[in-house]
């Protein structure tokens, strides 16, 4: 958690999450820590209500819970929200302790003299800036990073170290890209001649919007011909990939080593476990939610649709079992089939 080198009141934190306190409103807290380890100085919470039996044994000076969980016979002091899960969020961002970066460029960074650099911004040690890039007010852009010609880059971007952003590229206002993506290469598109692999230049870009957060490791490819378009408020995780092309709707969000294909469209709202597989050229609509290591083969077409696909885990014999069983999945059918059709012939027959 670092040094503690602050306290915050209850009445603070119920300012800052929008809550309301149930008891001494003037107790400190330092610090935030799991409901099963939480001490008297820390802050805690709890979202789900199958765990409250947690709070009779929890030593924490102030909770963060909803109305019906709060203990009237227990002293510490509560916040009441209606979402405690996002009020634990809220309060989290009062208490960061991600180490502030400085303004100022570093001697070391090599940016075109065409680029205008705020004394706002921070640019980190040995970054490069390519040819008219713009660079919007309090962007933070860490060390290592590179940084094309042509890009756009909006205010309250913060960049962390080593990151590539290839030529073209626009980011919108707040995002924040995790180390080691690379955003801008080139889509995977090759034409077949006579055996061997044509290299199709990508013309396209990645367009980025407002708020959007790109986890350490990801990739998003240029577009072909049009652009790659990552929504206002999407969140991606880490080792993630996003081929040239794609679309994704506002708010979406997309858990870790999940990919996306070539020119699918993902709709707004949607929510995409770990280790989705999505095709190409396919439509998911708006609010759908993918569970884990689910392979989309074919567009969605019902909003706030649930889709999965593949087995859950079992233990080795059973499943080695079942897999071999799969393989006759299409021949019991058939012999299903014509087992109904004999049946239904003979009630209609009138044997019963």
């Amino acid at each position: 958690m670092g040094t503690v080198n602050h306290e915050w009141t209850a009445a603070t934190i119920a300012s800052q999450v929008g809550g309301r306190c149930i008891g001494n409103n003037e107790v400190c807290v330092s610090r935030i820590a799991d409901i099963g380890s939480a001490a008297s100085s820390d802050l805690t919470f709890l979202s789900d209500p199958k765990r409250t039996h947690q709070l009779e044994s929890c030593l924490a000076g102030i909770i963060i819970v909803t109305e019906a969980m709060v203990l009237d016979h227990k002293q510490c002091t509560w916040i009441v929200v209606d979402d405690p899960y996002l009020a634990y969020a809220r309060a989290a961002k009062l208490m960061d302790t991600t180490p502030k970066s400085s303004s100022g460029v570093d001697d070391s960074a090599v940016i075109d003299q065409s680029v205008a650099v705020s004394s706002t911004c921070s640019i980190g040690a040995l970054s490069v800036i390519g040819a008219d890039t713009q660079i919007g007010e309090k962007t933070l852009i860490g060390a290592g990073c590179v940084i094309g010609p042509q890009c756009k880059i909006g205010k309250d971007v913060r960049i962390h170290a080593n990151v590539t952003i290839y030529h073209g590229v626009e980011i919108g206002d707040g995002s924040i890209i995790h180390s080691g993506a690379v955003i801008g290469a080139d889509g995977f598109g090759f034409a077949n001649n006579q055996g061997q692999w044509e290299k199709i230049p990508q013309l396209g870009s990645v367009i980025l919007g407002n708020y959007v957060e790109i986890g350490a490791n990801t990739t998003i490819d240029r577009g072909a011909i049009t652009n790659t378009v990552i929504g206002n408020g999407v969140k991606i995780d880490n080792m993630c990939h996003v081929a040239h092309n794609v679309e994704i709707g506002e708010h979406s969000i997309m858990a870790g080593c999940s990919a996306i294909a070539g020119s699918t469209k993902i709709g707004k709202h949607c929510m995409i476990a770990g280790g989705v597989g999505i095709n190409g050229h396919i439509r998911v609509s708006d609010s759908v939610q993918v569970t884990g290591r689910t392979f989309v083969n074919k567009s969605v077409k019902q909003k706030g649709a649930v889709v999965s696909s593949g087995t859950i885990m079992d233990d080795n014999r059973s499943w080695k079992k079942n897999a071999s069983r799969f393989k006759h999945l299409y021949e019991m059918e058939r012999r299903l089939a014509k087992l109904e059709k004999i049946v239904k012939e003979d009630f209609d027959n009138g044997n019963e």
